[in-house]
């Protein structure tokens, strides 16, 4: 296991070094809920599937649609195909995937999900403010309070008219 941190080792470099660590993973692809990648490192085989627009994206999406199901938190999903197998841990607002041959040790794999989140802690963290800090400064003089003041109106129940169909 890699969990030593060397000192001055950026989250490129950590990626890079499991890569080299572990014979059986392919790629790791780190990406924000949109689907968009913040890291990516991967062996040139896998290029048309990591560069393919919805690698990252399905997992997020598919992620929301599970917790909107009423299923729990989706903290990690296993995908196994012919050739390869795709991990992918919920770290949101972040996302992380890793690609590894089919015959690799899954289990292996998904111990290391704690080693990435402590990893991804810091970067979870800012791009959290930054999401939170983008939703409530806008160039309006709409600010929070007028949020929270609409998002209290959704949710109040609405009064009981009579002759009103309620479907």
């Amino acid at each position: 296991m890699t969990s030593a941190k060397p000192p001055g080792q950026t989250l490129e470099q950590y990626f890079e070094s499991l890569l080299a660590s572990l014979e059986c993973l392919k790629g790791v692809v780190v990406s924000d809920g949109d689907g968009v990648p913040v890291i990516v490192k991967y062996e040139p085989e896998l290029q048309a599937v990591v560069q393919s627009p919805t690698f990252s994206a399905s997992f997020a999406q598919a992620s929301e649609k599970t917790t909107k199901l009423g299923l729990g938190r989706h903290e990690s999903t296993i995908l196994l195909g012919n050739d390869h197998q795709f991990i992918h841990f919920n770290f949101a607002p972040l996302y992380c995937i890793l690609i590894a041959s089919a015959e690799g040790n899954s289990g292996r794999l998904l111990t290391l999900r704690s080693e990435i989140a402590a990893r991804l802690h810091r970067y979870r963290q800012r791009i959290a403010r930054l999401t939170t800090d983008s939703y409530f400064t806008d160039d309006s003089s709409y600010g929070a309070q007028d949020h929270a003041a609409d998002y209290a109106d959704q949710q109040a129940p609405k009064p009981y008219e009579p002759n009103t169909a309620y479907y």
